[in-house]
């Protein structure tokens, strides 16, 4: 059995009600008020009244449209953008407004070609038909003497839903008024129903404008005047014999208003009629023809597939729908998935398949169009940066999202494709994404994602499947993970399948976009005060050029506490958590846990600058030793023990100096010859080896081989205030885990010595 869509069903009421006789040419009307742009309403109006033909003609029916534009309407209000002299034709029809940009030969003829561009791009046969040219042209005489010779039974139908003040002086006809031109502003005060002769005086108030006061009679006939609204249009349903009209839910009792007048007062058949919901604004408003509120077909084209907007109108018309940017990548999917299922042929997906057959007016392309998933492509090209549609095809071919040789025609569909994700990715994705925030457990994740990338090529569903296991491995829920990531990658709370898209993207590039977002989630917002940081920078720590030509893919941490409460005794929690540590570390063969791990990267790194990790071990090293051996930390002060508790914990070098005796900024950089260190409980300076990797600050060195011994010049004592903590990372310890460890290090400072965080980060 044939799927039926709502199209199809719309067509079986009118054969039901109209007759089925197949020499019948079926008549459907379409209207627009030209007193504004064609909007996303009148769009619709149009594409799904050929939905509705287009079932017909597969029924084997002959049908014609008729698009009528009501240019004797008067003109209600400026609409936005538009000059203010427009003031003094309120009330008058849009078909006698002159242009207000000398293009066309009127207001309304600005419109009309406008809506005529809009119908010609969709590729329809219609027939315009405008009421300035038909009124004067006797096309409603027969309704017009009709509706005057009867006004009072058309009043009988319409008065039940006018207010009691409207009900005064309204008549179903407004003369034009031969001395201002306005026809919004007259009422009618006598009749003559045989000759058709209507007196009238031009009093009254319309769009916030009286009339001119003028008095006179008119010939009803000929385009002396036109019909009001509500009897106007079930007149053109009469003098064009419409079998089908579908309108907007605003219009349902118009409508009622219609079907009642044809019957009663033009004793003929009204026509079929299905109302759609409206589209609503981004606030959930109308949207409006003179406010310029929506979106026009123009602008969703802009980001989006014309099957995607036609898709839109296919949609569900009897409910509202939203109408903003944000919803275009889900209906470019869709309308890509109608397109599969369309060439797949597949039975079970023949609803989609005949959806297909409507947005595309039943013109189906020679080739089945090029699918990529938009949403995925979006996020690609923004996230990678590409532009070239030709590079983006290449990662689209390496990552299996597009196979096969392309004809120039699929080719260039997909380029432009490409180039309207850019577009959608730059003017309006780039303006909604969320500033990502990781709290330690999201950042420890992301490292072990980091290291498993690191590691090894994946294939996409292994990897995707690797992404829960990193969760489950943690008892951590997978969806606060994928947020996480998705956060990351993209800076959106959702995105397209994890393993697949980080193959899309490349895994090194994955990678750069994790610590890259990492560091910009703990980057504070306000730089420090001047004292304490050097102007126009966000940390007083930098890395010298040098440094990172050698070492690229090093990171350090950094953070700046104020307020610190110094003191030499160790509290309770202290001094438990100190023990607990050393206890767990107790009959590890040191050995062993120096060749792996933390420790062994920075003894990997000491070897590059010609440090002997062995005679000159890393600070970790040392306090691990110590720990094993002494089964206990030295007492220094609350800060330097909290500081090297986490060290032993976690295997990364840590050092804290007191801010107010460094020369800043604090700098890693390779020594140079005359550089001297003071170094930590000694009282003779000593001279550096140049090349070796130092932290100095503008005055002399502040610690030699990276970790290995501080500076008694920055040493931490009961007259600090400030400290600069710094986590030290190498060449193969991750950001993510240097941000971890920095923000390990940082509660535990301010768990056992109080402060403010006034800056924290990363560098590269």
């Amino acid at each position: 059995m044939t799927v039926q869509l709502w199209p199809d069903k719309e067509a079986q009421q009118i054969l039901k009600f109209h007759g089925a006789d197949a020499d019948k040419m079926i008549i459907v009307e379409t209207g627009f008020g030209p007193s504004g742009k064609p909007h996303f309403g009148t769009f619709g109006e149009v594409v799904r009244t050929n939905y509705v033909m287009l079932a017909m003609n597969e029924l084997g029916y002959k049908t014609k449209l008729i698009a009528y534009s009501d240019d004797l309407d008067g003109l209600r209000k400026i609409p936005e953008g538009f000059p203010g002299w427009l003031k003094d034709y309120i009330g008058h029809p849009v078909s006698r407004i002159p242009d207000p940009f000398e293009e066309y030969e009127s207001f309304s003829a600005r419109m009309n070609a406008l809506l005529v561009k809009m119908l010609d791009e969709l590729q329809l046969e219609y027939e315009l038909r405008i009421s300035s040219v038909c009124y004067p042209a006797g096309t409603f005489n027969e309704q017009i003497k009709m509706v005057i010779q009867n006004y009072e039974a058309v009043q009988d139908i319409i008065f039940p839903y006018l207010r009691d003040e409207t009900k005064e002086h309204w008549f179903p006809f407004f003369p034009l008024c031969e001395n201002c031109g306005s026809i919004s502003h007259t009422r009618v005060t006598a009749v003559d129903k045989e000759n058709l002769i209507l007196a009238y005086v031009c009093d009254r108030e319309f769009g916030g404008v009286i009339g001119c006061g003028h008095t006179g009679k008119v010939h009803a006939l000929n385009g002396n005047g036109k019909l009001q609204w509500k009897v106007d249009w079930p007149a053109r349903w009469h003098a064009f014999g419409v079998h089908y009209e579908m309108f907007g839910k605003d219009l349902i009792e118009s409508a009622e208003v219609g079907d009642r007048i044809v019957q009663r007062i033009f004793k003929g058949k009204p026509p079929v009629h299905m109302f759609y919901e409206m589209f609503l604004d981004d606030k959930g408003r109308k949207i409006s023809k003179s406010k310029g509120t929506g979106m026009t077909a123009e602008e969703w084209q802009r980001y989006g597939t014309h099957d995607s907007l036609m898709l839109l109108m296919m949609d569900k018309p009897r409910e509202a729908t939203k109408l903003y940017p944000g919803i275009i990548p889900r209906y470019v999917d869709t309308a890509m998935k109608a397109a599969d299922a369309y060439f797949s042929g597949d039975e079970k997906q023949a609803r989609e398949a005949r959806t297909y057959k409507f947005i595309r007016l039943g013109r189906i392309p020679l080739e089945p169009p090029v699918t990529v998933d938009f949403t995925t492509l979006v996020n690609l090209v923004g996230n990678v940066g590409l532009e070239n549609p030709v590079i983006v095809e290449d990662y689209l071919r390496r990552s299996r999202l597009v196979e096969g040789s392309l004809s120039d025609n699929q080719r260039r569909d997909l380029h432009d494709l490409i180039l309207k994700a850019r577009r959608y990715y730059d003017e309006q994705m780039v303006l909604e994404l969320a500033e990502p925030e990781f709290d330690g457990e999201d950042g420890f994740l992301l490292g072990q994602l980091v290291a498993k990338l690191e590691a090894q090529e994946w294939e996409a569903d292994a990897l995707h499947n690797e992404l829960f296991q990193i969760a489950k491995n943690h008892n951590v829920d997978p969806k606060k993970f994928f947020r996480a990531l998705y956060f990351a990658l993209i800076k959106q709370e959702r995105g397209p399948r994890g393993g697949a898209f980080i193959k899309l993207l490349g895994q090194e590039k994955a990678i750069e976009l994790i610590r890259q977002r990492i560091a910009e989630s703990v980057r504070p917002k306000e730089p420090l005060q001047e004292e304490t940081v050097p102007s126009g920078t966000l940390l007083p720590v930098t890395i010298a050029e040098e440094v990172k030509q050698r070492y690229p893919d090093m990171v350090l941490g950094a953070a700046v506490i104020e307020g610190v409460t110094m003191q030499d005794d160790r509290s309770e929690d202290l001094e438990g958590a100190i023990a607990s540590a050393t206890q767990s570390v107790q009959g590890i063969d040191i050995q062993v846990a120096i060749s792996q791990g933390a420790i062994d990267a920075y003894r990997q790194l000491f070897a590059t600058f010609g440090a002997n990790p062995n005679a000159t071990p890393p600070s970790p090293q040392n306090i691990l030793r110590i720990a094993v051996n002494d089964n206990r930390l030295p007492n220094v002060n609350n800060v330097v023990d909290a500081v090297n508790l986490t060290v032993l914990e976690t295997g990364l070098s840590a050092a804290v100096y007191d801010m107010q005796n460094l020369d800043l900024p604090l700098t890693l950089r390779f020594a140079q010859k005359g550089d001297k260190h003071l170094p930590l409980g000694g009282r003779q300076v000593e001279s550096v080896e140049p090349g070796e990797l130092v932290y100095a600050d503008a005055s002399e060195v502040i610690c030699r081989a990276l970790n290995h011994r501080d500076s008694d010049k920055t040493k931490i004592t009961t007259k600090t205030q400030t400290v600069l903590l710094i986590v030290d990372g190498s060449p193969s310890i991750s950001a993510v885990t240097v941000l971890e460890t920095l923000q390990q290090q940082v509660r535990r400072i301010i768990q056992y010595a109080g402060g403010t965080v006034k800056a924290q980060g990363l560098l590269f």
